[in-house]
């Protein structure tokens, strides 16, 4: 009977007490660990010992990335003239992403406290240099690479190894999909949130097929609706003319027809949008950002809404916006563990409003 193979990715000298715990809680569960150091990998004498973990990846079900306060071995192939080479456990990950099997990410708690004042303090930086040298749009990328080289040759990093593990971090915060990072202080942390996960995959493998059946039927529902809703309203916009074979549509009633439908789902654009905002969903959990002490009135939303499209021009090359920053000025309490949004969540909602 096949089951489950999981891959752990980490470090190995600093995470050693964590990765023997893990192991066990896997052999537990009855799925099958794939670890290098208990002889789980298949050593091809034609390849270097990095590239035989590596060719594991693919053969494996479920990829486990633990990153700690160690960057850990560089990548046999890197050049000494890259300023920041992979790590054997970047370039394991880089494979993962590559294959696109489900990634369970786990990061120390206080590396990830450290990470999120060095990107405050950057992405602060980088708007305070916008907003005053004027920077025009184009090539803002390399700019702001750039301009984060820069701030990384003053910038006073906790460790010298978190210079390379911020890059790695930087690479997960790209990520537009499965990059839900989950933080750890120990094994327990890492063992309750596999857990659950794993129950969560479980449930929603049973269900998903069941519901994607139902959707597709309710879906072709919808569209049959509105085909014979626009016939209908085709055949009565029309009249007869003199000649019989010959009928004059009211053009302007059909496309009203199309407008409305065109409206509805403007509306349901929206309100996916604005449920990306106040909730944070990662497939697995759905989970509140935000709560406002005061209703938002038309007035309100109104001077929102266009203090966003100002919002959006000012962080431009961010991927991801504090809730404080959205709703700077307002009266609300929010979650600090999801208390970032998407970027691209609302220079959607501005052009809609544009």
């Amino acid at each position: 009977m096949a089951i489950p193979r999981i891959f752990i990715s980490s470090t190995c000298y600093d995470l050693q007490e964590i990765r023997s715990q893990l192991r066990q809680f896997i052999d537990g569960m009855g799925y099958e660990p794939i670890m290098s150091e208990f002889g789980d990998i298949f050593y091809d004498s034609d390849k270097h010992v990095q590239d035989a973990c590596k060719e594991e990846i693919p053969k494996s079900n479920i990829f486990v990335l633990i990153v700690g306060n160690n960057y850990g071995s560089l990548y046999y192939k890197h050049s000494d003239k890259t300023a920041l080479p992979d790590s054997v456990t970047l370039q394991e990950f880089r494979k993962a992403l590559e294959l696109g099997i489900p990634k369970y990410i786990f990061l120390n708690r206080f590396v990830q406290y450290d990470f999120d004042n060095y990107r405050r303090a950057l992405n602060e930086k980088i708007r305070r240099d916008i907003t005053d040298n004027k920077i025009e749009e184009a090539d803002d990328e390399k700019k702001r690479q750039l301009k984060k080289e820069q701030f990384d040759a003053s910038y006073h990093f906790p460790h010298n190894a978190y210079r390379y593990i911020f890059y790695f971090l930087d690479i997960i915060q790209t990520l537009d999909t499965n990059n839900a990072v989950f933080p750890f202080e120990s094994f327990d942390d890492i063992k309750k949130t596999l857990r659950k996960q794993w129950a969560g995959f479980f449930y929603d493998s049973l269900t998903r097929q069941r519901n994607i059946a139902v959707e597709k039927v309710e879906l072709l529902g919808k569209r049959l609706d509105r085909i014979e809703h626009h016939l209908r309203t085709l055949a009565e916009s029309s009249t007869a003319s003199k000649d019989r074979n010959k009928s004059t549509i009211d053009i302007k009633e059909f496309t009203s027809e199309f407008n409305i439908a065109e409206l509805e789902q403007m509306q349901e654009k929206i309100d996916d949008i604005i449920s990306e905002i106040i909730y944070f969903d990662d497939g697995y959990r759905c989970k509140q950002r935000i709560s406002f002490n005061k209703h938002f009135d038309l007035h309100l939303t109104s001077t929102w809404l266009f203090s966003l499209l100002t919002l959006i021009q000012t962080h431009k090359w961010s991927k991801f916006i504090p809730i404080t920053e959205i709703f700077k000025g307002y009266d609300f309490i929010y979650w600090k563990d999801v208390a970032d949004v998407p970027y691209k969540t609302l220079s959607e909602l501005g052009s809609i409003f544009n």
